[in-house]
């Protein structure tokens, strides 16, 4: 429990952060051009990974002893998660076009970072697939672990990338971040595993 609260604290900050850089950086008016691109193309991505992990995790915990077992459910749900999210994209981006001509010349902004935010989203929901892993794995300890990394990188590199581009350097900045975390997440979840085999 000591370990998920303050990892619950620095997701939120992060996922919270990208808004106010652009709000500070970029203006008031920029927040919800930014959002409503947020809406349309990262968020729905997301969700994919938080979907999966409310359902897989029952089926994690029960295979938590068979690792062999385990790790094979894992890898489908990966393979399910990649194939659903590249769909997702490929929908996502063909019907941006369509929306930024729904909403008229003033939201025209948003196709300069929607298919970047696209690309982070599809990330994330792959590497939010390890949640509810090192959660029946009883491993918070690894996932905090993570959270804070992620939140050391991901609040410069937003801040600077926003600072210097706009809205678009957010989305970009936010991107760099996720292409950062997931070979850390990588090296911790090989780590635990090799421990584990190994014991």
């Amino acid at each position: 429990m000591r370990s998920i609260i303050p990892m619950n604290i620095l997701n939120f900050a992060v996922n919270q952060y990208d808004v106010l850089f652009v709000g500070r950086f970029s203006g008031p008016s920029m927040v919800g051009i930014y959002q409503l691109g947020q809406k349309f193309s990262s968020v729905p991505l997301i969700e994919l990974s938080d979907i999966f992990g409310k359902v897989t995790f029952p089926i994690y915990t029960k295979f938590a002893e068979d690792r062999v077992r385990l790790l094979n459910a894992y890898m489908r749900i990966v393979l399910s998660v990649l194939i659903i999210g590249f769909i997702g994209v490929v929908f996502l981006f063909t019907a941006s076009s369509y929306l930024i001509r729904f909403l008229g010349p003033s939201w025209s902004g948003i196709s300069s970072f929607f298919p970047v935010l696209l690309a982070y989203g599809f990330l994330m929901s792959l590497w939010g697939t390890t949640g509810s892993l090192f959660l029946s794995l009883s491993a918070q300890v690894i996932l905090a672990r993570i959270a804070f990394i992620r939140f050391l990188l991901t609040i410069p590199i937003v801040g600077a990338a926003t600072y210097l581009y706009g809205i678009t350097g957010t989305a970009w900045g936010l991107l760099l971040s996720i292409l950062m975390v997931i070979p850390i997440t990588v090296y911790y979840f090989l780590r635990f595993f090799h421990r584990k085999n190994k014991g």
